[in-house]
């Protein structure tokens, strides 16, 4: 089982994809090391 379902994983693609917000400062929101892929 995943740590994140396939609802938040879009989410944040969403929010990255909008352009406000960075990959770093996502991770950082949602708990996970900004390296991991």
């Amino acid at each position: 089982m995943s740590k994140f379902s396939s609802k938040e994983k879009i989410r944040a693609v969403r929010r990255y994809l909008s352009g406000n917000e960075g990959g770093k400062t996502i991770a950082k929101s949602i708990g996970v090391h900004p390296n991991v892929r």
